[in-house]
C-alpha cells in the first residue's frame, strides 16, 4: 500500500481527541502461540489473516477498551473468527502511553505503531474467568 493511499485510510477513521485517549490499559486477543514472540519482539502492525478476510486496506493492531467488550467479542464474532484456530487464546494487556489511536467503533481502538514488548503484558488466558 502507498503512503498516499494509507495517509488517506488513516484520514478516514476517527482520530480518538486528546481528552478521550485511552489512560488505562488497552486489551489484545491472540492464539497462545504468539505470546513468547509478542512478550520478546512486541506487536507490529499487520493485515493478518482476518484483517485480510475484511479487506482492510492498511496494517493495524486493534485491541478492545475494555475486558467487557473482549468478553462479548469472545462470546460473538470474535469467538466464531477463532474457531478454527489451534490451541487457547490470551488477552495481552497493553500500555497506551505515547501513541497515536483511531476509532471507527465504541467497543475498539487501532494503532499504525508499533507496540513495544515492555508496554505489553499478559492479560488473562481464554480460560481464565473474564471480570467485567
Amino acid at each position: 500500500m502507498s503512503r498516499d493511499s494509507q495517509t488517506a485510510e488513516i484520514a478516514l477513521a476517527n482520530t480518538i481527541d486528546k481528552n478521550t485517549m485511552p489512560t488505562g490499559p488497552l486489551f489484545h486477543v491472540t492464539p497462545e502461540r504468539n505470546l513468547a514472540s509478542i512478550l520478546s519482539d512486541g506487536l507490529a502492525p499487520q493485515i493478518g489473516p482476518r484483517s485480510g478476510d475484511l479487506g482492510e486496506p492498511a496494517p493495524r493492531i486493534f485491541f478492545f477498551t475494555t475486558l467487557e467488550a473482549v468478553e462479548t467479542a469472545l462470546t460473538n464474532w470474535l469467538g466464531e473468527a477463532f474457531e478454527d484456530e489451534p490451541g487457547a487464546l490470551v488477552v495481552l494487556s497493553v500500555d497506551p502511553s505515547g501513541l497515536t489511536f483511531y476509532s471507527e467503533a465504541d467497543y475498539e481502538v487501532f494503532t499504525h505503531e508499533p507496540i513495544l514488548a515492555e508496554n505489553i503484558t499478559l492479560g488473562l488466558g481464554l480460560d481464565q474467568e473474564v471480570e467485567t
